[in-house]
């Protein structure tokens, strides 16, 4: 471990001190080899694939599939691995599980927005898992059945009582977080989608009337709902994980600070009352810790606070990793004690899934090293990157021109920042690669400006080395590919990010110079 490394892991420990947790640290625990075998053993004991056919089954023995909403929780499970590796094979998959999951329970239900399902926190898991596949697939069909279901949802739930809020059914009994908040991660990716500011003022209202009905500002706890006969002012790990993905998704967006506070309170909540979070469900079954962990780890990452987390995260992992049951490589809820067999629900075990894909792992696998200046060349045109000119001005163009021995406008540092993303420095500039405008959409031109914040992420990049050499380059903000547009072999042109297509024109060889 590099001397920084050190010295993160000390502040780590010096934190979790402060917050009053105790437990043995355990180092190097969490590993990408961890991470992919519990995503291969799910989807090996899960998994139901037909050509181009798939979903997931209710449980080892039971191969029926999984109804509406628990499909399109496991779904978004795998979009959490897709985040970890940005693979065309779990692109693909994502695309089989949605399609699928349309055919279902929109064509042969005749649905355009699955109103026939009174449950409104049902129809938010299935705009989440919708929206999340529209950004990694690019298939505007989910765009458009996202934005149909989360618009029905909330058009027939929110009202005034309670003085406003999302009914969870249409019984109208109670007004919950999981009817609420659940809909802010996928209603912000389609403000980001579709520039409709609508979204982004209606997330806004959902998440103030959850945090003034159910939010205890005093020390981060998180009550259940809202009900006719009162409020239910249990706790558990899933409604704190949904209050704090909201935070971390808003606070991303927006910068207002109380989302960022409100985020760190309900995380030290949650991490104290479980040094190792095992059996912390919903009072409606046995699943939901991966709100938590999904929760967390977006919050951290995004921020650059991971070094204050990851003590805690590791031993998690571990536990859940050590717990296994070793025939499948699936963990069930309680990952403090062993998982048996052989007849265990999917929806009991995707959230240790989805645990060991979140804990981040640059600890433990070294990421990339880049010392000095480099010339990134286009594996399609043969070209290099450039800014146009060799302008020294905010918002210059990236473009592609063929490589010039000497100049310094041919040349970037690459920087690592946090959570595994880097920023791109020009060497001649001084100024870094960066999405114009902070824009999530596909085709949004790159350029060049200060670095920032982790706050954005329109600056941040993740380098991924592809199987023959090159790297591809996915933007934090957009989750995006670093794109020669058109795949042109043309000088001059101006670079884009765009859907993840595997191509040469997403991919670069990184030269020292």
């Amino acid at each position: 471990m590099n001397k920084r490394n050190c010295i993160l892991k000390s502040l780590a420990m010096a934190m979790l001190v402060i917050l009053g947790l105790s437990f043995t640290p355990m180092v190097n625990a969490q590993t990408q080899a961890n991470a992919d075998a519990m995503y291969n053993g799910y989807l090996n004991t899960y998994l139901y694939t037909s050509g181009s056919t798939n979903y997931f089954t209710n449980s080892i023995t039971n191969r029926s599939d999984n109804f509406e909403w628990t499909q399109a929780y496991e779904i978004t499970g795998v979009e959490d691995a897709y985040d970890r590796n940005m693979s065309q094979a779990r692109q693909t998959l994502i695309s089989n599980l949605l399609n699928t999951f349309i055919t279902v329970n929109f064509t042969d239900k005749n649905s355009t927005n699955l109103s026939w399902d009174t449950w409104n926190d049902d129809s938010a898991w299935s705009t989440i898992a919708l929206a999340r596949g529209y950004q990694i697939t690019g298939n505007t069909t989910y765009l458009t059945d996202a934005e149909n279901v989360w618009n029905m949802a909330y058009n027939r739930g929110w009202d005034s009582t309670f003085g406003g809020g999302i009914w969870e059914n249409q019984n109208k009994n109670s007004k919950c977080v999981l009817s609420n908040l659940s809909f802010v991660p996928s209603g912000i990716i389609l403000y980001q989608a579709t520039g409709d500011s609508s979204y982004l003022t209606k997330v806004e209202a959902i998440y103030a009337w959850t945090r003034a009905n159910l939010f205890h500002t005093s020390n981060g706890a998180v009550n259940e709902c809202v009900k006719t006969t009162g409020v239910d002012t249990s706790t558990n790990a899933f409604n704190n994980g949904l209050f704090l993905n909201a935070d971390a998704y808003l606070y991303r967006l927006t910068g207002n600070i109380e989302y960022y506070n409100d985020a760190i309170l309900a995380a030290s909540f949650q991490i104290n009352a479980y040094p190792i979070m095992s059996v912390d469900w919903p009072k409606n079954g046995p699943f939901g810790p991966d709100q938590f962990w999904r929760g967390l780890s977006n919050f951290a990452r995004w921020n650059g606070l991971w070094s204050n987390y990851s003590t805690w995260f590791q031993n998690n992992a571990t536990e859940a990793w050590n717990n296994r049951n070793t025939t499948y490589n699936i963990t069930w809820d309680t990952i403090a004690t062993q998982t048996p067999g052989p007849d265990i629900l999917s929806m009991e075990t995707e959230s240790a899934m989805v645990l060991e894909q979140v804990a981040e792992v640059e600890d433990v696998v070294a990421p990339p090293v880049f010392s000095g200046n480099y010339e990134l060349e286009n594996a399609k045109s043969g070209l290099a990157l450039t800014i146009s000119g060799g302008s020294k001005s905010n918002d210059a163009a990236v473009v592609q021109e063929p490589f010039v021995s000497g100049n310094n406008a041919y040349l970037w540092t690459i920087t690592p920042v946090s959570g595994g993303y880097y920023n791109i420095v020009n060497v001649n500039s001084g100024l870094a690669m960066n999405v114009s405008g902070a824009s999530a959409k596909s085709k949004a031109l790159i350029v060049q400006n200060p670095t920032q914040s982790m706050l954005t992420g329109n600056d941040k990049w993740m380098p991924i080395l592809n199987s023959d050499g090159t790297y591809s380059f996915y933007n934090l903000n957009s989750q995006l590919a670093l794109d020669d547009t058109h795949a042109s072999t043309a000088d001059g042109i101006q670079y884009q990010q765009y859907i993840a297509n595997y191509t040469p024109g997403q991919e670069f060889h990184v030269i020292a110079h």
